[in-house]
Order: C-alpha cells, then structure tokens, then sequence
C-alpha cells in the first residue's frame, strides 16, 4: 500500500511541476483575474468576465475508429460537420492565443491520434510553454507514434481503458481492443525510458457503466503496472439513445439514479459553471463554442480564423451564455445533463 501511495504522491508532484514551471508572473495575474472574474458572478448574480481564458481545447477532428454507443461521433448522431483541423490553421490558433493560456486540451470529439501531425501540434504548444494533453482510446499507438510524442514534450496521456476483460471493455468500446490498449501504454513506456523522459504521464481512465462496475476495483489496482501513474475512476455521462447502455447502480459510481423508470441526475442544479469563466473550446473548423458539453456547435460563439480569441471571450454571444448560467433561466438541454454544476 505504501509503493502505492508514494507513487500517486510522486505523480501529484511530476505534474504539479509541470504548471508551476510554466507559471509567469503574468499567468498568475490572469488567473487571479479570473477567479475573482467568476466568483463576483457568482456571488452578484451577474457576468464579469476579467482577465483571458487560461486553458484552451482544440479538436484536431472529428473522425473515430471506434463506435461507442453513447459518442455522437461514435453511435453516427453528432450534429455538425465533421473534418480534420490543418495544421495552418492549429498555427493561427495558437499564434493568436493570449499569452496567459497555459494549458492545451488536444481532443474533443473524435479520436486524436488520427490526425497524422498530433506530434507537431504538441510540439508547437510546448514551444509556447503550454502544458498539453491528449485523450485517446489508444488503438492507434504504434512503437513510432509513441517516440514521437514523447518527443514532442506531451505532458499527459489519458488513455481509455473500460474494461478488464475483452468482453467487458468491448461492450463500450465497439470495435476496440484491450491488448492493443496495454500495448500503446507499453510503447509509451519504452518510449520514455529510451529518451530517458518522464513525460508524459500516463493516466488511466475507467468509465463506470452498469456493465463493468464490478470492475472498479481491479481498475484501481492497474496504477500498480508498469507504465501507469494514474488511475482515475470516472462517471458516465449518457444520452437518450436507446443504446442499451445503462448507468451503474451503485449511485456513488454513477450521475444519475433511477425514479419511477426514469433515468434521473443526482444532486441539486446551481447556477454556476467555471469551465466557461476560464477556458475556450475551439472545433476543428475554427469554431468555438462556450463548452465541451456543446458536441453538436449548436451555440457557435464566432470563428478564431475571422475573429479574435479576445474578441470572441468578451463577446456578446458569450457574455449571454454565461448570464443564461448564472441566472438560471433559458440554460440548455446540455446544461441539464452536465455534473459541473451539481452538488
């Protein structure tokens, strides 16, 4: 138990450093501005935005390999137009990027390693002294693959891993294969030791559904492994798709809970949200969009190729979303089915 807990306290601090060395004065300024930006929101009832965002996602593209039945991208459902993002374009993104941004989400919707310049793109964030993280199902991983982002300086690797068994993990992950996942985590180790890196960190995560929850303890043995320095056990967001996924039953291992037949959110809504007080959601095609949880566009807050990041993070557009958040009236479908908010 003890190797345990000095590995998770080695790994808190690996990463830790990794944001403190990349800290500026200036960073630290606009991160203060918008935590006290959100909490005068918070507090009034009211939008004041102060400051840049600090983090940013970009979607490197939309397609998949795998056909998870509760992914838009996967089950065929999402809403928008699907593309991969040149790589000028990821350059004008991040030419035109505040300063103050030092954190770089590569992933969205679709898988990131099929973008054939991923390595690059974490290159050229890592130029910028941004920590950078990629979230993959990991079928992709090559021995060549592996050594070019450990090149490029990727600071952490979220790797999808569902399941304990092939049957487990391949009842979400359609299509998909357990031992290519512990292959890609082997070839990143490999990767690491032969540049003699400790980047980037390795992290598992385990998505609970009513199909695997009696897995959940096994899956927090894996940051025993090699190669592993994480394990995070992470709740299921699901849809109104007649799947046949379903969500746990132990209601600590899920978001929602079963009334009268229905599926139900736990927790109580509040009128609050972070996530769009502090970072920029970019699409593939240049659009942003106020979130994450927006897969289809369906709120576009203007294009970065035409618009400004300032110019869109102070925009009317935005400045209405986030009033839609702290006053609670008129949120989105998307809102109701999103834990940032809950308690």
């Amino acid at each position: 138990m003890m190797s345990i807990v000095a590995k998770r306290i080695i790994v808190a601090h690996r990463q830790a450093w990794q944001y403190v060395s990349i800290l500026t004065p200036g960073r630290m300024v606009n991160l203060l501005k918008v935590m006290a930006g959100y909490t005068h929101s918070r507090l009034f009832s009211t939008v004041t935005s102060w400051g840049n965002p600090y983090a940013v996602s970009i979607e490197p593209g939309t397609a998949c390999n795998l056909r998870c039945p509760e992914c838009p991208t996967g089950n065929g459902s999402l809403g928008r137009n699907g593309g991969t993002m040149p790589l000028h374009t990821f350059q004008h993104i991040l030419e035109h990027l505040p300063n103050d941004v030092f954190h770089l989400n590569l992933y969205l919707q679709g898988e990131p390693l099929l973008h054939p310049q991923l390595a690059k793109m974490v290159t050229l964030a890592r130029e910028r002294k941004m920590v950078t993280t990629i979230s993959t199902n990991a079928q992709l991983m090559t021995p060549l693959l592996a050594e070019a982002l450990v090149r490029s300086g990727l600071s952490h690797l979220i790797v999808s891993l569902d399941g304990l068994t092939q049957a487990t993990y391949e009842t979400y992950r359609v299509g998909g294969s357990l031992n290519k996942v512990m292959q890609a985590i082997e070839h990143i180790q490999r990767a690491k030791k032969q540049l003699g890196q400790k980047r980037p960190i390795v992290e598992v995560q385990f998505i609970v559904f009513a199909h695997n929850e009696h897995e959940v303890e096994g899956a927090k043995k894996l940051i025993t492994h090699p190669g592993i320095d994480r394990v995070s056990i992470k709740t299921a967001q699901l849809y109104d798709t007649p799947s046949g996924i379903t969500h746990p039953t132990q209601p600590r291992l899920s978001r929602y809970v079963t009334i009268d037949g229905r599926r139900v959110m736990q927790g109580r809504h509040q009128n609050r949200c972070f996530k769009i007080w502090h970072s920029m959601v970019i699409a593939w095609n240049g659009t942003a969009l106020p979130c994450c949880y927006d897969k289809n566009g369906d709120f576009p807050l203007g294009n970065v190729n035409h618009n400004g990041a300032r110019e869109i993070w102070q925009s009317k557009k935005l400045t209405a979303f986030r009033h839609k958040v702290v006053s609670g009236k008129g949120l989105p479908d998307m809102c109701h089915n999103c834990p940032e908010a809950r308690r």
